[in-house]
Formats: C-alpha cells, structure tokens, sequence
C-alpha cells in the first residue's frame, strides 16, 4: 500500500467525477470503475463551499490517496476488510479527533485500463520532477486500485480546524529550521500509520520502517501525545434541537422501545451539523438534488428494505400493491407511504429536515443490501422467553423456541428481539437436550478467557476472512478483569445431530479457538443470551465461513468410531457366497459372456468410485483408509477389494457397484433424463434404451452389458481379457450340430441364426464374430476333432458344461 497525503481548496468532487485533470486526456469513466465506500460526497462539496466564503482560508480538506496492486485490493475485497481498513486509518491518522468529528467520503476506483500515456509534469514539485524522471523515455503510466479518501478541514463539533497528526515541536529550533522539522515529521508520522496498517492487514510497504510492534507502538503514541494537545476550540452549539430519544408511536399491546438519536443516525453521523441543514435549504440546487435522489431512491421496490428498516427501528410495515406499486401499511397508522414517506413520516417522526438524513440513510442501506444480495441468510435457534429472564442463568430453562433466517445486515437489530440463541432447534419449544431434533448451521462461542480478548477475535476472523459478531456477555459484572464475550461466525452448513460431538471439536480447532471457548459452548443444548440493551454488537466482514471439510472430518470419525469391524467383514464374506450364486452360467446361445467373480477381482473398486465421481479422495484416519467424495463416504478395504458405504450400511465390490449403477441408469432412462451423466459414463447408447431397461425391470439376462461398459470404457477396458470368458465348449457344440465341415455355408447359415447375428466370418484359419477372432487351432485344442466333418444327429440342449478361456481380442460386447 502505498499513502499520499495532499491539502486541497476546490474541486475534488468534480475531479473524482470526470477525472479531469492537467496530465491526464481520459475521463472517468474511460479511466475507472467508481466504488463509493463511505461518507457522502455531496457534504463535502457543501463544506468547500462553505469554507470558501471564509477570508484567508487556503485549503478545505485532505485529500488522501491508498493505493493497492491488485493481488493487495482482492485480498482486501474477499475478506471484506476495505472499511476496518479506512476507519483505522482515520483513526491513526487524525489521532486528536474522534470519528463524528469528521467529516469523510471515500470511494474506491478499479482501473478499466491498466496503464495511460505519461504526459510530462510541471518541474516544481517534487513528485512531479521524479515522475518526470522516470518516464523520460515515454514510459505509460502503470494504474492500479486505489481510494481517494476526503477529509474536510471542518470540524463537525469544535470550532478549530480538523489536522492529521505528525507534529512534534521542537523547542529553541530556528524559525528557519522549523518548516523542515515539520516535514520530515510528518513524513514519519505517515510511515508508522503505513507500517501499523501493512502489518495488520498484511500489505506490502515498499518503504517500511526498521522497527518491530513495539517500536511502532511507542513511536505512534509519542505522535498521538502531542497531536492530543493541540486545542480544537469551543465545542460548537450547533447541534439540532431535537430530544435525546425519539419515541416511534407503538401498535397496541406492544411494549414502547426508544430509539437514540445516535441510533436513527448512524449511517448519517457526519451530517448532523445544523448549519448544512440551513444550507440545503437555502441551495436550490441541492435541494433538487435530493429531491431527485429520493425519487430514485422510489423507484426500487420497497419490499427489498423492508427486512432492513423493520429490524433496524422495530417497525411492522407490511407491503400492499397499490396502483400497481407496492406501498407498505404500518400497524398503528392509517394510509399506506412509499419507501421516503415511510422513512420520513413513521421513522423519523416528520423531524425537519428528514429527508435530508432518509435520503443518505437509505443510500447506504442500498449499497449495503447490494453486497450482501448473494450472501446467505444465518440461521439461529432463538427464544422470545422474555417473561423468564430474572432467574439464575446458570439454571434457567427458556422456553417458545424457533428456528429463524436473519439477512447478515440484519442481525444486530434482530437480536434485540430475541431473549436468548442456540445452535440447536428444538421440537417441542423446550430448551433441554431430549428435545433437540437439529443442529443449525452457526457456531455460537461463550468466551472467558484472560488471554483471549474480543479484539484477538476480531482480527482472527479478520485474518482469516471470516464474516462474525462479537458482544459482550449480559451477565457480565463491570468491574471484571477478565473480558466475557458471545462469539457467532455463520457456517455454509449445517452439521447432522449425531456427528455434532465430532464436528464442534474439529470446527473449533480449525479456527484455533479449542483451549480458549468455555467447554460449555461445545455442547449444543447450551443457550445464550442476547446483548442487553446499549451493548454494541461488532460486526466483522468476511465470506460465510466454509466448514464443509470440518463436517467431512467429523462425519468420517463419527461412523469410524461406531462401526462394528467383526460385523463388516463377516457381511464381506456373505456378499462373496451371494456373487458366486450369481456367476453367469455358460449356454449354447452365447459366444461370450462376463464373470462377475473377475469383475470384483480385476478391477479396482477404488478407480471405479473415482471414475463415476472425480471429486472422490481418499483420506486416512488411524488405520483405516476412507474413501469420500460430494456424495458418500466409503471405508475402503483395498486387500479385499471392496468399498464400505457408512451412509447406506453395505459393501460395495466392483461388480455389485456397477450393477447398482445399471439400476440408478433404468430409473433415469425410464424418466426421461437421457443427457444425464451417468448414462454418459455408463456408455449406454439411444438405440440400446429399450433393451436395457426392459432387462433391468423383468430380470432378464443383462449379462452383455457389463461387457459393453468395459469394453467402451477406455479406463476398464484394459481389464476386458481377463473378465469376458469365451464359451468353447458351447461354439464346439454348435458347430458339431449345424456344420458337417469347415465348407458347409448352408451349416453356417444355421450357425449365425443360433447366435442370432450376422457379423459371423468364416476363413481359411479362423472363426470370427465381429472382431473377436477365434483361431481353428484354438478349438481343436478345446476339444473339436481333429477329422471334423462327421455328421452330428443330436439336438442342441440349452445348457452345457463351463470351460472358461481369456478372450485374446477385443470385440463389441454386446454381440452374441
């Protein structure tokens, strides 16, 4: 990352804009994709404006500028850590104010190209003769994302000018010498801030500072120190007129519930000054501005803000299509409002100047239900057993429990309508541990621990991108030591009540949080409860943390630990009477045929499970080896060549798992799921549909199929010799019955409409059906006379003895 600090009098709102500018021919919008990240833009040109009306004053605000390379903005970006970062570096940066006294916008520009012909700068600068410098050759100008962060000057509640820290005065200096003190401590000052933010959020500092935490630490407190003694002036008396609690009017039978002022404005914080109130006013153009905004604001459907605006103010509007757009009705009031009415006239209780905070207000909640649009809701067990709430903690039973879905956004609002949480969902509404019937997908973490505070756990999910919330424990005593706080991180999953044990040790040492959550949280009948009032619930941005591999692990190890060895393999050695039951019988109407035995003997169960499912791996937990994949998991017993599936409670060799897939197949055919993948991999061709499921319903011989999977399957068909046996003795037989000699055509004739196919060849040497080709030799040594040609007088029999012999060719399987 890398920070430029600049002092500006005007026109930054139009530079951010058009992008116009001296050395730069694109504009904006050719240039960047525009972000806005914080803070309104429009405040900050009616603060230049009104500080431009001030004799001597050179400068309005900061214009500050971070930029990143791209693999640093994704990092950012995907762990959601792009406002932790801004609201730190305000807060490192102008050490001697608190944030409301601020007044900021900041918005992001993703370059659309990544480099832009370098014109020449004027020489005066610094900066500009070192650009110079570098692109004398006429070098373009690399661009990379960035965010311009504006600072004004104005002070939102003292009357002294806002300044960035960095300032150490020096005593007994020259005059002459203290310009240059200055600068060179303002340099470092930025430095430390560069280093303090690179470290925590783990960016590159092209010039870092040879110095370690603990240096940086005391070197910015030494900053801090004495930025924090310069004066900021009286505190203005400017602040609205307006109570210190505003009272939304309740519906009947409703408790009353104040609302803060502090609260209302919490996405407006920067603009309650009552002098840029007067100022809209007073501006005709901003005043159509906002009006403008706020008919656009109209045109998005208000039923997207309702889950919003009712958690956040406790409000019951309900949409209802009125004129062919939905309106909302309010419990307790008459009429229906539109989106800004609602906001203006219930919310804010038609206060002066509403519109002016709904239309901001209602901005960021569109940018913010815009980022979490994809996002999933978070699921919580919750109890509204508000009448219970005075009992000991450690003994009471809640009661009317519920199972809800809570938009990310939303859940600070909500949780205040709820007296406690749980990871469990109960059947019957009672919080004890017989009646849980499910486990939701969202860890809940009771912390007390000395060396494990609520900022460790901030930036641990920060570190690693996870979305969380953070808030103190209710029965927290004030004056304690140690901090007790409610950790919640929301899971893409939810974990199957019987492998719960497993899976909360293994999420919880995944995350680093096994010896320092109380041992209490690990067990799912364990409730919480929610924040007491003004507590604050820390929201820390990220992804839904991903704990599919954890309920993997956990599934693996619970099924693991429960299963009986003595019964699987004495199941093992039953399945093996039941294949050898099932080997097909040599006939005289079959050329050939499969062997189920040497299905399950020669090809490997396991690369038969990975070819029908390519996410399967295999996994090792103490002696065994598990097979899994996004649909089951497999103990695998390679000495025996076979696949335990946990799941269904059997074993699977290669023969009995292509069969099952040959079931699986006649049921998708039969319903018309003819592109599925299965069918795919199976090889099973259209014209064969018919054949195939009339032989899987009706029991009949499907024996050529197995042949026809292999054969087609260039991963198996390497193992085709040693699976399909040629029935010799049935070929001899029936050459003996419809051939007197070698030269009887019209016997051989007979022959093809035995077998029932004409892809039958006869030759000098050799007999060929399709492309297996079967040597003469090879049947005399199989028993056919030598001095064939005597007449055979009797009738073929249906079945004959077995002589199995490895075929030496390959074929079309599914010949006779």
């Amino acid at each position: 990352m890398i920070v430029k600090i600049s002092k500006g009098e005007k026109g930054i709102a139009d530079y951010l804009k058009t992008g116009k500018k001296r050395d730069s021919k694109l504009t904006r919008d050719e240039k960047d994709d525009r972000l806005p990240l914080a803070g309104n833009l429009d405040l900050i040109e009616m603060s230049e404006r009104h500080q431009s009306k001030k004799k001597n004053k050179k400068h309005n605000y900061y214009h500050i500028s971070l930029s990143f390379t791209s693999e640093e903005w994704n990092k950012l970006y995907e762990s959601g850590n792009i406002d932790d970062l801004i609201m730190d570096f305000l807060k490192l940066t102008f050490p001697n104010h608190d944030i409301d006294e601020l007044l900021f916008y900041a918005e992001a520009h993703l370059p659309i190209i990544k480099e832009e012909p370098y014109i020449p700068r004027p020489e005066g600068a610094l900066e500009n003769r070192t650009l110079n410098k570098k692109h004398k050759n006429g070098e373009p100008l690399k661009r990379e994302p960035h965010i311009h962060l504006i600072v004004s000057f104005e002070n939102m509640k003292f009357t002294h000018s806002v300044k960035t820290g960095g300032v150490i005065y020096t005593k007994g200096a020259a005059k002459q010498q203290v310009k240059a003190i200055m600068a060179k401590s303002a340099e470092k000052f930025k430095r430390v801030v560069n280093d303090i933010l690179s470290n925590k959020y783990g960016l590159n500092n092209i010039e870092p500072l040879s110095m370690d935490e603990d240096q940086l630490k005391k070197q910015y407190e030494s900053f801090k120190s004495a930025a924090q003694k310069v004066k900021k002036g009286k505190e203005k008396d400017t602040q609205m007129k307006i109570e210190t609690d505003v009272v939304i009017e309740p519906k009947a039978n409703i408790k009353e519930q104040n609302i803060s002022v502090e609260e209302l404005l919490a996405d407006a914080k920067n603009s309650t000054a009552d002098y840029l109130l007067r100022m809209i006013e007073e501006d005709e153009g901003f005043k159509k501005d906002y009006y403008d905004r706020a008919k656009r604001l109209n045109t998005v459907d208000i039923r997207e803000f309702l889950p919003m605006i009712n958690a956040k103010f406790n409000i019951t509007a309900k949409p209802e299509m009125v004129n062919d757009k939905y309106k909302v009705r309010v419990d307790g009031f008459n009429g229906t409002y539109n989106l800004t009415d609602l906001m203006c006239k219930i919310v804010y209780n038609g206060r002066k100047g509403a519109l002016f905070h709904v239309v901001n207000e209602l901005e960021q909640m569109l940018i913010e239900l815009q980022a979490n649009k994809n996002e999933p809701k978070i699921t919580l067990s919750v109890s509204s057993d508000f009448g219970t709430l005075n009992k000991d903690p450690k003994a009471q039973v809640l009661n009317s429990w519920e199972t809800v879905q809570i938009e990310p956004y939303n859940l600070k609002s909500i949780l205040k309508n709820y007296s406690a949480i749980s990871v469990a969902s109960f059947k019957d509404k009672s919080e004890e541990a017989s009646s849980i019937d499910g486990i939701t997908p969202t860890l809940i973490y009771d912390i007390d621990n000395s060396k494990f505070t609520a900022n460790d756990a901030q930036n641990l999910l920060q570190s690693k991108g996870i979305k969380g919330f953070i808030y103190p424990t209710t029965y927290q005593a004030p004056d304690t030591k140690v901090e007790k706080f409610k950790l919640i991180i929301p899971t893409t999953k939810a974990p199957s009540l019987n492998e719960y044990d497993e899976y909360i040790k293994e999420i919880t040492r995944e995350l680093g949080l096994y010896n320092i959550v109380n041992n209490s949280s690990l067990h799912p009948s364990k409730f919480h409860y929610t924040p007491v009032p003004g507590s604050e619930v820390i929201s820390i941005s990220g992804k839904t943390f991903d704990n599919t591999r954890a309920i993997e692990d956990a599934g693996l190890k619970t099924y693991i630990n429960n299963m009986d060895i003595k019964a699987i393999y004495e199941d093992l050695q039953n399945l093996r009477k039941y294949e050898l039951g099932h080997e097909p019988k040599d006939t005289n109407s079959h050329i050939k045929r499969a062997s189920y035995q040497a299905i399950s003997s020669k090809i490997p169960i396991k690369e038969l499970i990975e070819y029908f499912d390519e996410s399967t791996m295999v996994k090792k937990y103490k002696d065994y080896q598990i097979l899994f994949n996004n649909n089951s998991r497999y103990l695998y017993l390679p000495e025996e060549n076979i696949a335990y599936s946990f799941s269904q409670n059997r074993h699977y060799t290669p023969y009995i798992y292509i069969r099952d897939k040959f079931y699986e197949a006649a049921r998708k055919i039969k319903t018309g799921f003819h592109d599925d993948d299965l069918i795919q991999k199976l090889g099973i061709t259209q014209n064969e549909y018919k054949g195939f499921v009339k032989g899987i319903d009706y029991h009949l011989d499907i024996n050529r199929y197995y042949l026809a999977f292999i054969n087609r399957t260039e991963s198996f068909k390497k193992y085709l010799s040693d699976i399909a046996k040629i029935n010799y003795k049935g070929l001899i037989y029936n050459i003996k019955t419809y051939m007197k000699d070698w030269k009887d055509m019209q016997g051989f004739n007979k022959l093809k409409e035995r077998y029932k196919t004409d892809k039958i060849c006869l030759t000098e040497d050799h007999i060929s059906f399709d492309s297996l080709k079967i040597i003469k030799q090879e049947l005399y040594d199989q028993g056919l006379d030598k001095d064939f040609g005597i007449e055979q007088t009797k009738q073929p029999s249906n079945i004959i003895e077995t002589k199995e012999q490895n075929i030496k060719s390959g074929y079309d399987s599914l010949e006779r």
